[in-house]
Order: C-alpha cells, then structure tokens, then sequence
C-alpha cells in the first residue's frame, strides 16, 4: 500500500488503526487520529470507516495478486523458452517456492493489517466475507492456469486443475494466518520449500 496523498494518507493511517484495535472497535476518530487530518479532508474521500477498511484490504488483495501473477507468468515462459534447455523438476520447485517465499515476506512485512485481513475480513458482514472469497478465487485461478498449462506439457498428471489450486491455495491461506498472527516467524524460505515440495511430491515414498 504506496502512499499517494491526503487519501493514501488516511488509508494508511487506516491500516494501522484497524490492525491495533481491530475493524469493530476501531471508529473514524482514531482514524483521524493517527493521520492527523481533519473530519472534513476524510469525508471529502470516504464516507465512513468501512470505506476506508475496504481501500485497505483492496490493496492487501492487489499486492499479493500483484506477486503471485508475474511470478506464474515467468514460470510459464521459462518452460516455454525456445531458446533455453528444458528446465527440471527441480527448477520448477524453486520457481514456485520464490514465489511463495515473495508471497510470505509480504505477509510478514506488513503482519499487523495482514492479520486483520487474513482473519477479520471473513465475517464483517456478508459483502466483506464476498471480498475475501473473491479474492481466494482469483488467487486459485492463478494456480489453476499453471497446473492446466504443467498437464499441457506432461510435467503434471492428469487430474482435477480446479480442485489441486483449490488444494494449494487453501494451504497457502493456513500458512499466511499463522505467519500473521505470529504463530511462525523464521525460516520463511524452508517454509517456502517444504510446502512446494509437499505440494509437488506428496506425502508418500515412491520407489
């Protein structure tokens, strides 16, 4: 969430309001508080605090968004590259964990309002529980197209794309809760590397 004026301003004064005190405690007046702007420049760009908890969680979904999709994309083209040996197995995994890895620094980097997003957002009220599963959706979409374009290619077997994203992301949102709420903190590449691996290569021996 960049800065870019009075409204980034208020938005990420916001943030950090909703993330000491959580969204139903928090009110305008600690808003205002915390970004030092009058009641009159707030409501010139919002209209109440669920306003601008929306702006703050819109922005949390579209960074994450923004990390996972390139990182896809590059994973594609360099299995795609005409010009470069194929790539292994083992290249793949460490694509995907750099991807993951990008995607728990954030989480960590930013822990206070990802906590309140990753835990709050499911339950405000039914729009703000359609957000969050909106935002899950678009995040299994992604995985969805890289696991229909590994079967494209015979690296991924044969198998439901839909419901392995739905596997992958569900364990990508577990993660990310508990990296918010503090519950892991270190080794965010190992993490990264265990659940791809898990992810990739099951749980079971194979001879």
């Amino acid at each position: 969430m960049g800065s870019n004026g009075k409204r980034d301003q208020i938005v990420n004064a916001g943030a950090k309001v909703f993330a000491k005190v959580g969204y139903h405690k928090a009110t305008v007046e600690d808003i205002l508080g915390e970004a030092g702007a009058a009641r009159s420049t707030f409501y010139s760009y919002f209209s109440s605090k669920r306003d601008v908890f929306t702006a703050a969680v819109s922005g949390i979904m579209e960074d994450i968004l923004g990390l996972l999709a390139p990182g896809i994309d590059d994973a594609i083209a360099r299995f795609t590259a005409p010009d470069l040996p194929p790539p292994d197995e083992a290249e793949l995994e460490r694509r995907l964990a750099a991807i993951m890895t990008d995607v728990f620094h954030y989480i960590a980097k930013n822990r206070s309002m990802t906590k309140v997003f990753l835990h709050e957002l499911v339950g405000v009220d039914d729009e703000m529980t359609a957000l969050f599963i909106d935002f899950q959706e678009r995040v299994t979409d992604e995985f969805e197209r890289l696991i229909v374009f590994g079967e494209g290619i015979g690296i991924v077997r044969d198998l439901s794309a839909r419901r392995a994203a739905e596997f992958v992301v569900g364990g990508l949102i577990h993660l990310g809760r508990n990296l918010s709420a503090g519950l892991w903190k270190d080794d965010i590449e190992g993490v990264s590397a265990g659940f791809v691996d898990l992810q990739l290569n099951g749980l079971l021996v194979r001879g």
